[in-house]
């Protein structure tokens, strides 16, 4: 019975101390991640604000910490409710885009995910953000887009005025095209005559 009893005290020793070790290793990919990763409570204050949270949005966590909201511009509030539904009913959202402003007032593109976080009887304790910054990239991309369509100088005009221009002296060639024809052929037999008189002279009398 002892014995049995000293197994138990043994497994869940090594249960705790695996559970910590899990924990520290999700803080430590949390505070280094340049993810912006936030929980809300259902009473959608903030309870975690990340240090990628801090870098991307430039508020700081003794700003943050207990705040509701204030990550969500006005026009958009409507679809924030709506996500914080979802996810607060169970469901995982992912790869959403979305926009939210730093504290400089910049808009950022971000990649949104979401996803609840449950209390071991099951009930959702609270709803977890992150954040990915895909600003830079989304301009890259806007960016490739009008260079791949349109003159970087000129603008959309360009490529209109440049097929007009090609096809207008297509046109021209063909409305030439017998003219000049003749015109060559013309020209081709007067070489011929004007090199082949110097041989064609007969000699003086004499």
């Amino acid at each position: 019975m002892a014995q049995a009893l000293e197994v138990r005290r043994q497994k869940a020793r090594s249960a705790r101390r695996e559970m910590r070790q899990a924990k520290e290793t999700l803080a430590t990919v949390v505070d280094t991640s340049q993810v912006a990763f936030v929980c809300a409570d259902l009473d959608q204050s903030i309870a975690l604000w990340s240090r990628g949270a801090e870098q991307m949005f430039g508020y700081g966590a003794d700003e943050m910490l207990g705040r509701a909201g204030g990550l969500v511009p006005p026009e958009a509030e409507a679809e924030a409710q709506a996500l914080f539904r979802r996810v607060r009913s169970g469901e995982t959202v992912r790869d959403l885009h979305v926009k939210r402003p730093a504290q400089d007032g910049t808009l950022l593109d971000v990649r949104l995910a979401a996803a609840p976080m449950h209390n071991p009887d099951g009930t959702v304790r609270n709803i977890a953000f992150a954040y990915e910054d895909i600003t830079g990239r989304k301009a890259a991309e806007e960016q490739l887009r009008k260079l791949a369509h349109y003159d970087q100088l000129t603008g959309p005009a360009q490529p209109r005025l440049a097929a007009t221009g090609i096809g207008a002296a297509a046109g021209e060639r063909r409305r030439q095209g017998p003219a000049l024809h003749r015109a060559v052929r013309s020209r081709r037999v007067q070489g011929r005559q004007r090199y082949a008189r110097p041989f064609d002279r007969r000699p003086a009398a004499g």
